[in-house]
């Protein structure tokens, strides 16, 4: 009998059956050849090279493996011929696809090897060696094991030997150092499943998990300076953004405790502090004080304005402890500067030593920065209440003063006026045409002293005040103003308008007729001489919950120079008309406007007019 691949070989059909044929008589004569020949072959087999011609003339060269067995009696045949050309082209090609992959395998930038089932190193990379300083001989045949006895110990070895047992892909990230690699480097490994063992890609990540590390700590630094500044901003007090550095601290410095010291002719004490109240240390550390020059770690960070990192407190000669520090085992300080000197420093502790590394004292800086910061503000902020309290102290002297000497001066002034009318009246008739023109000046000056002396009370009496605020009509206080002025307005010929209906303020009716009257006063005061048609315009409107309530005069105007001057008491305004007046008007109206929560303002052209205005909260 023969197989199909035996008949297409030797050019016969599938369908041909040669069973119980002689060979010779359908066989080629080569075959034939051949069979004679094995036909002289004794046990055991043989295997002969021979060359033959095919069917189609193409000349092939061919193994015949010959063997033979007695099976009932009859000897037996069992001829099988490999066409030996076929099986070298795939072998060269098995070999050159062999040797591609090796080349490849061998190329790649990425730790490969090959482990077998006992755990041993049958393959490795050019990569491998580069990591682990091993050359090819100093790995191969070496078991896993040998070359990491603590990997035994480690996650990564279960994971191996799970995925040995279940034969599935696997793929993970490893910390695992290699063979006399560099520690701390990181790898992403893709393991595959071959013939008899485990194929091992390690990808070498370190850069690009460091990389990804960097940037998150800069942006958990950047977040945790943003909350800082965000507080700071917000509010002068220190101790709360002290404890707002304290705790933003924490998310990108890790450590047992923090503290923040201040430093102040040359002693350094602790304001501000974390992680020490568990410890029942607070109290200490809060009453502790130390003296720069004889704490060489103190010195040190004041001396150099940098960061001072102590590995170990037990070890190192610059420690000095300021409360009982046996828990201590590394310190980072970091100095908080303010105008080129060292105002106080920010102090890290850890129960581990070699702890701080000191590429964190360039984190730590910014924080010191922000606590410098909030330092100054808050020494700006105290020198502001105390001179804000002396100013408001010297303003009640100053009220108390201006009261005092108001109130004195109006007795014996009244009795002046007093004299001076008596005197007019019983002044003889041939002397008063001499002595008229004097009383009479004695009579405007003594008038313009008792309105000097009047707004004087007047302002005293509205800084120790407390008038209730209660809706107001500007339509009523206008009008009152309005009746009370109309012969000075008649006098001066000024037409005084009041732009419609006006809105309800938030305030008080007295001060407002005061402050309203004096702004009507000020604008017939410099009205002009000279002006054709002298025309006053109140008139309000209401924008946003304020009313602004506007004195608008078509007079003399003033300079641009002059306008920050309008409102200080005393203050004249040079104009070429000699203008009568206190110089307290807009002062009063200033105050009295201030007093009840709003603004003043005013607008003006030189000779084209002014506008003078209040606001205040709108009644509804």
């Amino acid at each position: 009998m023969a197989n199909d691949t035996f008949k297409r070989l030797f050019g016969l059909g599938a369908e041909k059956d040669l069973t119980g044929e002689p060979y010779q008589a359908h066989l080629p004569a080569a075959v034939c050849t051949i069979l004679n020949a094995g036909s002289e072959v004794e046990e055991p087999p043989v295997t002969l090279r021979q060359s033959i011609r095919r069917a189609s003339g193409e000349l092939s060269k061919l193994d015949v493996e010959i063997a033979s067995r007695v099976h009932d009696g009859r000897r037996l045949w069992h001829v099988i011929i490999h066409d030996v050309e076929d099986v070298d082209a795939i072998y060269t090609e098995v070999r050159a696809a062999e040797e591609r992959y090796w080349q490849l395998f061998d190329g790649i930038t990425d730790v490969g090897f090959i482990i077998d089932r006992d755990w041993r190193y049958t393959q490795v990379n050019r990569a491998a060696s580069r990591a682990t300083a091993l050359n090819e001989d100093q790995i191969i045949g070496k078991r896993v094991v040998d070359l990491m006895p603590d990997i035994a110990d480690s996650i990564h070895w279960s994971a191996y030997r799970k995925l040995a047992a279940s034969r599935q892909p696997m793929r993970f990230t490893s910390d695992f150092a290699l063979p006399g690699g560099l520690p701390g480097s990181k790898y992403e490994v893709c393991v595959y499943p071959v013939e008899n063992g485990l194929l091992c890609i390690a990808q070498d990540v370190t850069a690009k998990v460091r990389t990804e590390e960097a940037e998150r700590e800069q942006r958990i630094l950047a977040e945790a300076l943003r909350d800082t500044a965000a507080v700071l901003n917000s509010t002068l007090e220190l101790e709360e953004v002290l404890d707002r550095v304290l705790t933003n601290l924490s998310r990108v410095v890790r450590h047992d405790a923090a503290n923040i010291m201040i430093i102040e002719d040359g002693v350094a004490r602790v304001v501000r502090s974390r992680g020490y109240t568990d410890r029942g240390l607070r109290s200490a550390l809060l009453s502790s004080r130390q003296q720069v020059a004889s704490t060489p770690w103190l010195r040190t960070v004041v001396e150099s304005q940098d960061y001072h990192v102590i590995e170990d407190v037990h070890t190192d000669p610059d420690w000095v402890s300021f409360m009982p520090d046996d828990w201590i085992r590394s310190h980072i300080s970091v100095p908080i500067r303010s105008d080129q000197q060292v105002t106080g420093c920010l102090n890290l502790v850890s129960e581990a030593p070699g702890f701080f590394q000191r590429t964190q004292g360039r984190a730590l800086m910014a924080f010191a920065d922000q606590s410098a910061i909030a330092m100054k503000n808050a020494r700006i902020y105290r020198t502001m209440l105390q001179y804000s309290k002396e100013l408001e102290a010297r303003n009640r002297e100053l009220d108390a003063f201006s009261y005092t000497v108001a109130h004195d001066l109006k007795v014996p002034l009244q009795v002046v006026m007093g004299f001076a009318n008596m005197l007019s009246e019983e002044l003889p008739e041939e002397l008063q045409e001499k002595f008229t023109v004097y009383l009479e000046n004695i009579e405007r000056y003594t008038e313009k002293m008792h309105h000097m002396i009047d707004d004087l009370l007047f302002l005293a009496r509205l800084s120790e005040s407390n008038e209730a605020i209660n809706p107001v009509s500007m339509d009523d206080v206008v009008s009152g103003v309005i009746e009370s002025l109309h012969t000075r307005l008649e006098d001066r010929g000024v037409d005084l308008r009041v732009d419609g209906s006006l809105p309800r303020v938030m305030g008080n009716d007295k001060w407002l007729v005061a402050a309203v009257s004096n702004l009507v006063e000020n604008g017939i005061k410099y009205i002009g001489v000279d002006n054709p048609a002298p025309q006053i315009i109140i008139s309000a409107h209401d924008h946003g919950g304020k009313v602004r309530v506007s004195v608008q005069d078509n007079g003399l105007g003033i300079a641009e120079e002059d306008l920050d001057k309008l409102f200080k008491m005393f203050s004249r305004i040079p104009t070429e008309e000699e203008i009568e007046g206190t110089g307290l008007g807009l002062s009063i109206v200033d105050r009295i406007i201030n007093k009840l929560g709003g603004a003043v303002g005013v607008e003006s052209i030189l000779g084209e007019g002014s506008i003078f205005w209040f606001e205040l909260p709108s009644a509804g």
